[in-house]
């Protein structure tokens, strides 16, 4: 699986009459919140140059680095790389007598000029605050209409998205209470560190430390009266999961327990959901289970753990007063044939503090004006710029298709919204609407997520011009990409041993014919010489 890791080059053209002992430094350019630049100069009739960091936001900090420096021409390239570690001690690493200035003229003698790179891996940060994914300071909210200060930092932040997103701040701020009417609110025993992570979250960055794959699993249980289990399957009750009812069975087969798992669905007429099942019977001493893949469908709804245990063996090692606990562990590898489940709604009547209605393909979506500004420059200059819109309560997008909309509003108001059936769809309105957060979302499901091949992420990032995804799928180890390429390319049939030897024998008598053929030519050129 790939890496999300910390990487950016920069590069710069030099012109050799300006290479002097005098250190020249390149236009300073920020990565991950630390300005960095090059620096160049020629050092005892050697090219000498590097990347230089400027960070003097604390005394003590660490950048542990892979580094790599090219020297390219118009005909050749020389390059090097190492790991190095910048810090408050040492803020500028390079490559030291690169080329003799002799050579460089040479090299560069077409016009002079030649191009220096420096590509930088972050394997390790320490010593830095939390880097801030969004900011909430008063720049960079155009459209607050509320501040809170937690700890004595100051949050410049929406109400009706606060109220959107929290019943607390809805009746905190749109209740009767005295800060409904305050311009700023402060919050007591709050971190606010942790309160950056949490804005952040709701407003739809990644913003927890570690992303995982949200796997669709859940656990039904079950405690048995085994005086009351006969050859009649019993139910228990259902419990809806994922929007699909599901329920335990359980019965008597042949002096032995059998239990399994019913999915009661019934709504269409092709479906599938591929699970993992882990079936378990449990007492305080003993755990026997069942491990295995099942695909539930219209034709198969009911899976189910045959003659698992004699029922004596239950009554005499499992069961505590005739009494035993049964489990079932499902986790949803793929559903197929039902309508996509929706994480967030924006109907009226779940979205109280709207202020304005954005109509797609005839459905319409209540949303709050300013949030949407503030995640989109589109709609920033579309609902508070100088067009018609402005001052409409209901603005009408075309060409857009509903349901990707749908994952894009849940993808900015910190739903995980993005699967490989709707990432091209999603990504393409993030790029239309220029909303950073759900480009960054989109990069990180491709990046850690995605079962898209390798080539067809390429192709995404190359169409929506996502320079920083490219250059990460581009560092792909080979032999990730070979087993990508064994997964994809089907491997030649064995052949059975009957198939290899009715092989060989159709060839004998083939084999046995030309050897005639060959003996008699031989045999008659013989004689023909002989009698000569």
């Amino acid at each position: 699986m790939l890496s999300l890791e910390k990487q950016f080059t920069i590069s710069h053209t030099i012109d050799l009459s300006s290479v002097t002992q005098e250190r020249k430094c390149t236009e300073e350019e920020m990565h991950y919140s630390i300005p960095w630049c090059m620096v160049y100069y020629n050092s005892n009739n050697d090219f000498a140059f590097g990347v230089s960091c400027l960070y003097t936001g604390s005394k003590n900090w660490e950048i542990d680095t892979k580094l790599k420096f090219k020297l390219k021409f118009s005909e050749r390239t020389t390059q090097t790389k190492y790991e190095k570690t910048f810090g408050s001690t040492v803020t500028s690493l390079g490559w030291r007598r690169s080329v003799d200035m002799e050579d460089l003229k040479t090299f560069s003698a077409e016009n002079g000029k030649f191009t220096i790179q420096a590509k930088v891996v972050i394997k390790k940060m320490s010593g830095f605050g939390k880097e801030m994914m969004k900011s909430f300071d008063e720049h960079s909210q155009k459209h607050w209409d509320v501040i809170l200060n937690v700890d004595g930092q100051k949050f410049h932040l929406l109400k009706a998205y606060l109220a959107s997103q929290s019943s607390y701040f809805d009746i905190l701020l749109f209740g009767s209470f005295k800060e409904a009417s305050q311009e700023e609110v402060e919050l007591k025993e709050v971190d606010h560190e942790d309160f950056q992570s949490f804005l952040e979250l709701i407003h739809g960055e990644s913003s927890v430390d570690k992303m995982s794959r949200l796997e669709k699993k859940f656990t039904l249980s079950h405690t048995i009266d085994l005086s009351n289990v006969t050859s009649a399957p019993k139910s228990t009750a259902v419990k809806t999961h994922f929007s699909i009812p599901w329920c335990l069975v359980y019965y008597k087969s042949n002096n032995h327990f059998t239990f399994g798992i019913s999915c009661l669905y019934t709504e269409s007429e092709k479906w599938g959901i591929d699970t993992k099942l882990e079936f378990r019977i449990n007492s305080s001493d003993y755990i026997t289970r069942l491990e295995c893949e099942r695909t539930f469908g219209n034709t198969a709804t009911c899976w189910v753990w045959l003659r698992c245990v004699e029922l004596e063996d239950l009554k005499n090692f499992y069961a505590e007063n005739e009494k035993l606990m049964i489990e079932a562990h499902l986790t949803v590898k793929k559903m197929s044939g039902f309508e996509k489940e929706k994480l967030k709604s924006f109907d009226e009547s779940s979205q109280n503090h709207w202020d304005v209605i954005i109509s797609v393909d005839s459905h319409k979506f209540y949303l709050v004006k300013a949030f949407l500004a503030f995640q989109s420059t589109y709609f920033d200059k579309l609902l508070f710029g100088s067009f018609k819109e402005t001052s409409q309560t209901e603005v009408e997008l075309k060409e857009v298709d509903r349901d990707d909309f749908q994952s894009f509003l849940e993808l900015i108001h910190g739903e995980p919204a993005v699967d490989d059936t709707n990432i091209d769809g999603v990504l393409h309105l993030a790029d239309m609407f220029d909303a950073p957060t759900a480009i960054r979302r989109c990069e990180e499901f491709l990046l850690l997520l995605s079962k898209w091949s390798l080539d067809e992420k390429i192709q995404l990032a190359e169409r929506y011009h996502l320079k920083d995804l490219k250059i990460n799928l581009q560092q792909v180890p080979k032999e990730d990409q070979k087993k990508e390429l064994e997964d994809v390319v089907p491997k030649p049939a064995e052949q059975s041993p009957e198939a290899t030897w009715f092989s060989w024998i159709r060839t004998v008598p083939v084999l046995f014919y030309l050897n005639c053929f060959l003996f008699v030519s031989i045999l008659f050129f013989a004689i023909i010489i002989s009698l000569c």
